[in-house]
């Protein structure tokens, strides 16, 4: 790097810290104690990627997921389906399209129940639906005496939107659940399905559907869907491009490197490690007093999540030392990166402006 770039990276670097000093006087002159989260670091409203069904942060085009949106809506409004089935591996995001499909439905069209832990006996599933339905507590006890006040509801002459039941989590259903669940699809109209069970769930959900002993359920599922993986760079560039301008900046953060490095570390797009990463990986920028986040904090954050249970070695004395240093919270940088000439990388870390000013030359050098 030349002197002009060392010079114009390290003014870059102290106009940050001039910022942040600023952002700090301004707190403490309005009588608050106020010290910058990661996310107002980098001029942020609110934080870009936490783990949480926000319908604000959904990405359409993350497509596996936004088809299942639209078909289930398609099946729910249009399409006069008794059941739809989401299933995907962990963290591809299920529970966000159930919370965007609920955010686009009409409340005046629909009566909503949402379970979102189905491990339970069926007589309790059905307390819990009727409970919400009908807006108070259920104590009824029998199964029988359940059923017909579930099917009171689903007739009511005094209310006739249909009645929509969405199970999360579905895979945790015990098998003879999902056999009451189809007898509750019986329950409709002969020209017209006044119930839609939507059931969301892990690969052993479409494993224990598809037995031949659930055939007449499997028979019944209008729409089925399989979420995937965030599938290329360039997705994993504009997912992560559209969660910071939802959070109200519109310029890029991350270089194309960390794009890179983001959807090797997350097990080639998984989105909740690819909010996991990201969010770390800022939280080390404003730490190190960064204006850009690249492939190698990316990578030396991946390098935390491991998976080393199954393939460590139990400690010896010839290896206790390592395994030891292995549990450390820093990890060392070599080159390219703050942490230059030996130096740990840590998520807490406070710096005050020069250590800030010193690290964001460091990083260019």
């Amino acid at each position: 790097m030349g002197m002009h770039d060392r010079t114009h990276h390290l003014k870059t670097g102290e106009v940050m810290v001039g910022q942040c000093g600023k952002r700090h006087e301004l707190a403490e002159e309005n009588g608050m104690k106020h010290q910058l989260t990661y996310y107002e670091y980098w001029g942020l409203e609110k934080a870009p990627f936490d783990n949480v069904p926000d319908p604000e942060m959904f990405f359409e085009m993350h497509a596996s997921v936004g088809d299942a949106v639209a078909e289930t809506l398609f099946a729910i409004e249009e399409g006069n389906e008794c059941l739809v089935v989401i299933v995907g591996e962990v963290g591809l995001g299920k529970t966000m399209a159930l919370r965007v499909i609920l955010d686009s439905l009409d409340a005046e069209q629909h009566r909503i129940a949402f379970v979102a832990n189905p491990d339970l006996e069926f007589s309790e599933i059905m307390r819990e639906v009727i409970g919400q339905l009908q807006g108070k507590q259920c104590t009824i006890t029998g199964r029988e005496q359940l059923l017909e006040t579930f099917n009171h509801i689903l007739f009511d002459p005094q209310d006739t939107r249909r009645v929509l039941l969405f199970i999360d989590e579905g895979n945790a259903l015990k098998p003879e659940n999902l056999e009451s669940l189809r007898l509750l699809t019986n329950m409709q109209r002969d020209d017209e399905n006044v119930l839609t069970i939507v059931l969301a769930g892990q690969m052993e959900l479409a494993q224990t559907l598809e037995k031949p002993a659930h055939a007449n359920l499997f028979q019944r599922i209008g729409v089925y869907c399989h979420l995937r993986k965030v599938e290329n760079v360039e997705l994993v560039r504009d997912y992560l491009e559209h969660r910071i301008e939802r959070a109200g900046r519109e310029d890029r953060i991350f270089t194309d490197c960390a794009c890179e490095a983001i959807l090797e570390c997350s097990e080639n797009g998984v989105p909740r490690l690819i909010n996991k990463l990201a969010k770390l990986s800022l939280k080390v920028g404003q730490t190190y007093g960064l204006h850009e986040i690249d492939g190698a904090i990316v990578r030396h954050i991946g390098s935390r999540f491991r998976r080393v249970a199954s393939v460590s070695p139990p400690p010896t004395p010839a290896n206790a030392s390592v395994a030891a240093a292995s549990t450390q919270p820093d990890i060392p940088v070599t080159s390219g990166e703050p942490g230059k000439n030996g130096s740990q990388i840590s998520l807490g870390r406070r710096t005050n402006g020069a250590q800030l000013a010193e690290s964001s030359r460091l990083s260019g050098s």
